[in-house]
């Protein structure tokens, strides 16, 4: 069992690179600008699975401060509203939230099978 659970963390930390790669890729099309601000995978996809669209930012109400720090948080807004990326439709951003979810899943998952073992 041990040995089946250290070759599935290995396919785990592959799966979980892929799929953040593709993430970032995909989601720079519309918000280029916060790749560089949110450099760190699960961060990074938990940030765009609750953005979704960038105009959602320019609502005093919305409100990324628990994912990450309120400095950097307003550093997203700011390079939010001068964002050189292009728009979304909707079915866009319903598949860019669900690949950030499989993000956030698949790390999770990660975690519980590493303290497993």
């Amino acid at each position: 069992m041990i040995i089946q659970a250290v070759n599935l963390l290995e396919d785990l930390d592959k799966e979980l690179n892929n799929y953040a790669m593709w993430l970032w890729e995909w989601y720079s099309w519309h918000f280029p600008e916060l790749e560089r601000i949110v450099s760190e995978n699960i961060t990074y996809a938990k940030v765009v699975h609750r953005i979704g669209r960038k105009n959602k930012l320019q609502s005093a109400e919305f409100s990324i401060e628990d994912l990450i720090p309120e400095d950097v948080e307003a550093d997203v807004r700011k390079a939010a509203e001068i964002s050189m990326g292009s728009d979304i439709l909707d079915e866009d951003e319903e598949n860019i939230r669900a690949l950030a979810q499989q993000v956030i899943d698949i790390a999770e998952y990660r975690g519980t099978l590493a303290e497993y073992l």
